[in-house]
């Protein structure tokens, strides 16, 4: 918000600046430093995350760079699909940064 604090009237970057705190910063900050529900470990003798007894209704979504996916990625996202209704992979990208395997290659991979 900082780069547009010239370029923008004062009142409107100081909405602006409230509805991004108040809708976006300040509850992914609350997730953020809550403590996991619940935490899974892989299971050595099964060689996979344990298959969930009971899958939940809601939505997850799993972000990163994936640069370049490999398997723990794709067993992740496995689990994730036994685990939830809907799973949401986002493939990030940082403008500013080389990638040895381009966004689109790496979707591919990935579905």
């Amino acid at each position: 918000m900082d780069a547009l604090k010239g370029r923008l009237p004062p009142a409107r970057h100081a909405k602006l600046s409230g509805l991004l705190d108040g809708c976006f910063v300040a509850p992914l900050a609350k997730l953020w430093m809550c403590a996991p529900q619940r935490m899974v470990s892989w299971d050595e003798r099964g060689g996979s995350y344990p298959v969930p007894k009971k899958p939940s209704a809601s939505s997850v979504v799993f972000a990163g760079s994936f640069n370049p996916p490999h398997f723990g990625h794709l067993e992740i996202i496995r689990y994730l699909s036994q685990s939830f209704s809907q799973v949401h992979v986002v493939i990030g990208m940082n403008p500013k940064k080389t990638y040895p395997v381009s966004p689109q290659a790496r979707q591919e991979i990935v579905e």
